[in-house]
C-alpha cells in the first residue's frame, strides 16, 4: 500500500477544517482581529442611506454627511418693491423781490442803509458744510444791511474799534459772539422802537438775501461765478479787508456778501442749516455759525454755501458782522 493511501484521512479532514473556519470568519469578520480580511460597519442611518442613493438628498449636494454646511447659505431675500430714497426737494426761486429800504440816521451825517426783501421760498444749502438741500420758506419780508457794518458805526455805537485793520469805511472786525450781542443791543437801545428791532440774520435770512435771486450773481446760464467780481477773497485782497461796497452787488443790491469778513447769524448749529435739513451733530464747542466767506480763504470758501462755526469768546480777524431790521 502507498504512502498516499495511508495519509489521505490526514489531508481530508484538514481540507474539512479549512472550510469550516473560513465559514466562520465570514459570519464574524473581527473576531480575531484580522482587519485585512473585515469590511467596516456602515455609519449611516436609513435615510441617510436613501439619500445616497438618489445622489441629491443632502443639501449641498455630495458633501459628506454629519460635516457642516461651507459657507453658510445666504437667505436674504431682495425686496422687490425696494426704491432709492428720494432726491431732495428742489423748488424754483420765488420771492416778492427787493425794493427800497429804508435808511438809519446815526447822527452827524452817518447812517446806516438797508435793503427790502421780500417773503418767498427757495432751496437753502447744496449737501456740503453741513445743511443738506431742503425747502425753506421766509414767510415774512424783512430788511437787510446794504453793507457790512463798517468800524465807524461799530465805534460811533460801542465807543472802541476792535478790529485789526483800522480803517473807517472798512467791515469792522474780530469780532467774537459775545461782542456782536453786545453791539445788537445797543443798537436797539440807541435805535430802535415800537415795531422795529434789529439783530442778526437766520441763517435761513442769509442765504436767503445773498442768493437774491436764480440770478443774484450773474450766473444763471451756468457759467462758474466770477468771483473776483463780486468779493474779497484771497486771490485779490492781498490779505487785508477793504472798504465795503467796491465789489459788485448781488441782484437785490447787497455787497460784500461773499468774502471781505465771515458774517455771523442768530442761530446756533443745531445739525445744519437753521434747524432744518441738517446732516451734522451740534458742536457744543463750536455752536454759532458764520456765513459767506473772508478776505484771506480760498475760491472754494467764499460762496453762497460758505460756512463755518465758532466758539463765543474767540475773535477771528476775519469776522464781521450784517444786521437784519425786522418789523411787525
Amino acid at each position: 500500500m502507498t504512502a498516499w493511501h495511508l495519509r489521505w484521512p490526514e489531508a481530508l479532514w484538514a481540507l474539512i477544517l479549512a472550510v469550516a473556519f473560513q465559514g466562520c470568519s465570514a459570519e464574524a469578520p473581527n473576531k480575531q482581529g484580522d482587519k485585512r480580511s473585515a469590511k467596516p460597519a456602515s455609519s449611516k442611518t436609513p435615510g441617510e442611506k436613501d439619500a445616497a442613493k438618489k445622489g441629491t438628498g443632502q443639501k449641498g449636494g455630495g458633501q459628506k454627511p454629519g460635516l457642516p454646511k461651507w459657507p453658510p447659505a445666504d437667505k436674504t431675500v431682495a425686496k422687490k418693491d425696494a426704491k432709492p430714497d428720494p432726491p431732495p426737494e428742489i423748488v424754483p426761486f420765488e420771492s416778492d423781490g427787493a425794493k427800497p429800504g429804508l435808511t438809519l440816521d446815526m447822527g452827524d451825517g452817518l447812517t446806516m442803509e438797508f435793503i427790502w426783501c421780500g417773503k418767498g421760498s427757495y432751496t437753502m444749502g447744496n449737501g456740503e458744510n453741513g445743511v443738506r438741500p431742503h425747502k425753506e420758506v421766509i414767510e415774512k419780508g424783512f430788511h437787510i444791511g446794504k453793507y457790512e457794518v463798517t468800524q465807524e458805526q461799530y465805534q460811533r455805537v460801542m465807543g472802541m474799534n476792535p478790529s485789526f485793520f483800522p480803517a473807517a469805511n472798512n467791515p469792522v472786525d474780530r469780532l467774537n459772539w459775545q461782542d456782536v450781542q453786545a453791539f445788537v443791543k445797543k443798537m436797539n437801545e440807541k435805535y430802535g422802537k415800537p415795531g422795529r428791532r434789529l439783530d442778526l440774520p437766520t441763517e435761513a435770512q442769509w442765504e436767503y438775501a445773498c442768493r437774491a435771486g436764480a440770478a443774484g450773481y450773474d450766473n444763471a446760464d451756468g457759467k462758474p461765478l466770477d468771483l473776483d467780481r463780486f468779493a474779497w477773497f484771497g486771490a485779490n485782497s492781498k490779505n487785508k479787508t477793504h472798504p465795503v461796497g467796491e465789489k459788485k452787488a448781488n441782484a437785490w443790491g447787497l455787497h460784500d456778501t461773499l468774502g471781505n469778513v465771515w458774517e455771523w447769524c442768530s442761530d446756533k448749529d443745531v445739525g445744519g442749516g437753521g434747524g432744518k435739513g441738517g446732516s451734522n451733530a451740534t458742536d457744543p464747542e463750536h455752536p454759532y455759525v458764520v456765513r459767506g466767506g473772508g478776505y484771506h480763504d480760498g475760491s472754494k470758501q467764499v460762496g453762497i454755501h460758505a460756512r463755518d462755526l465758532r466758539r463765543d469768546k474767540v475773535n477771528f480777524r476775519l469776522d464781521g458782522v450784517r444786521l437784519v431790521c425786522l418789523t411787525d
